[in-house]
Order: C-alpha cells, then structure tokens, then sequence
C-alpha cells in the first residue's frame, strides 16, 4: 500500500512539473508558454493578446548553457525556439 502511495504521488509530481508552464512575460496578455514532450528541447508561446502589440517573440534559456530567440511573429500566431544543446530551462516573452 505505501509504496503504491508513493509511486501514485511521484507520478503526480511528475505530470505536474509537465503542465507547469516554463516562463514569464514580459507585459499584461493572454499567452501560452509550452515545451516540447520530446526532450524538452523546444520552447513554444502563442499569444491571444499582448499588451496591445501586434508582435512578440520568445527567449529560451538553455541547460547547457547559451539562449536561442524565435521568430518574431503576430498575435495569435505561435512562435518557437530550439536549444540546439541541453533542453529549455526557462521562457520569456518580449514585445517585438
């Protein structure tokens, strides 16, 4: 019984730390921060509204060291940056 707890738990903790968001914004808006399932080496946001500017984009800071910007693209488009070593350790957003 106590070590099914604990591994329902762990298991919990983990799909949490998935569904966390990886990131900040910059200004007020409706945005979506995600990374890849797959090694976590993309960093993703798609904005509904930002702040009222027409283009953002997305910095992704690296486990390996270094930081990777997308493209700049406009509101309710979405944008994503590549690690090209290691995996996404954290997301911001910039007007652009």
């Amino acid at each position: 019984m106590r070590s099914t707890l604990i591994s329902t738990l762990a298991t919990a903790a983990t799909a949490a730390a998935i569904l966390v968001p990886t990131g900040s914004a910059e200004a007020a808006g409706s945005c979506d921060l995600w990374r890849s399932t797959n090694g976590a080496k993309t960093g993703f946001a798609r904005c509904t509204s930002f702040d009222g500017a027409a283009k953002y984009k997305i910095r992704v800071s690296c486990s390996k060291g270094g930081t990777v910007y997308s493209p700049k693209v406009s509101v309710g488009q979405t944008t994503w940056a590549t690690c090209k070593s290691g995996y996404v350790t954290h997301t911001t957003l910039f007007r652009a």
